[in-house]
């Protein structure tokens, strides 16, 4: 009894069984209770409730319900729940970010203002004039950044076009090149559609962010990789998405790194604002925020996995025009 494996039928074929075990009978020699408490948690792992009562006679009675498509939906409400919850959370998030940016960018605004005042006002040798460079320069970093605030809230859809998705991944890795040398950055372009409607910038502005996150989370030296291959989704499939996803033809884009990887409570807020787990210097808890928005803007969807140790694997799924042209 131990080790036996259930019949793989699927619910039309008709309910599985054990085939090493009858429902009725003496149990086994040497079937003791390790080996019960064995057979017990094979039947668990398999997905039945079973019930068995020892008899009179040293025989025992036993009825196994397969429960495996009630495991599934749980496991299925589950993953839906989470991911609901991740939409409301950023979008309540977002809001509260995009509205403090707003107040924010005002007061930077004039602080720029002045400093540029400043900057005409003084010779190029005049140590007030570092000064005002530095305060400048600082102001418009903080206006980039209210400017990101401001984007993850926004609803309208940028000025989009139709474009190569593989060519903007190798600008994208051309410009990861230079400032991730420890990085073997590999593209893998198996799609053979890749014409996509969407924003240039925005696009490859994401995949940087996703090549500069494996860079941080790697020590020595590894790998990354953009893997794309071609998918046509039915209207059986797109109701796998909590997302409002429309059935045809998608482009899917794998980016792999062998990194350190991320733990349950770190994945479950990755795309949360502000949220980081790199130091002051290094992080603003903005950047997968921001490919998260952009991958809504453009209709698809971007799920993450990692394991420690391991490395995360970024799953992004675009709509795609079938009748491309290079």
């Amino acid at each position: 009894a131990v080790g036996f494996e259930p019949e793989n039928k699927t619910a039309e074929e008709g309910p599985r069984h054990f085939p090493e075990l009858s429902a009725w009978g003496g149990f086994p020699e040497n079937f003791d209770d390790t080996k019960k408490q064995q057979w017990q948690a094979q039947v668990d792992d398999n997905h039945y409730e079973i019930y068995w009562t020892p008899l009179d006679n040293g025989q025992y009675l036993y009825y196994a319900f397969d429960i495996s498509q009630r495991v599934r939906g749980e496991e299925e409400k589950n993953k839906f729940r989470k991911l609901f919850q991740q939409a409301q959370k950023m979008e309540s998030i977002g809001m509260l970010a995009s509205g403090i940016a707003h107040d924010f960018n005002n007061i930077l605004t004039i602080i720029n203002g002045y400093a540029e005042l400043m900057l005409q006002g003084l010779n190029e040798d005049d140590v007030n004039a570092e000064n005002a460079q530095t305060i400048l320069k600082a102001g418009r970093s903080g206006a980039d950044l209210a400017k990101t605030l401001l984007s993850l809230s926004r609803k309208e859809r940028e000025e989009f076009a139709l474009l190569n998705l593989h060519k903007i991944i190798e600008e994208a890795i051309k410009l990861l090149t230079p400032n991730c040398k420890k990085l073997v950055i590999t593209p893998e372009f198996e799609a053979e559609h890749s014409i996509i409607l969407g924003e240039t910038n925005l696009l490859q502005n994401s995949f940087i962010n996703l090549g500069v996150n494996a860079r941080d989370a790697i020590t020595d030296s590894g790998k990354l990789t953009f893997k794309t291959t071609n998918l046509i989704l039915s209207e059986e499939d797109v109701n796998n998405y909590p997302q409002d996803l429309l059935p045809g033809s998608y482009i899917q884009l794998v980016v792999t790194d062998t990194g350190n990887g991320m733990d349950e409570k770190t994945l479950g807020r990755v795309f949360e604002p502000l949220f980081t787990t790199k130091g002051p210097e290094k992080g603003t808890g903005l950047g997968l925020a921001g490919v998260y928005k952009c991958i809504e803007s453009h209709k698809g969807v971007i799920n993450v996995e990692s394991t420690v140790g391991k490395g995360t694997t970024f799953t992004i799924l675009l709509p795609t025009f079938c009748d491309d042209e290079e």
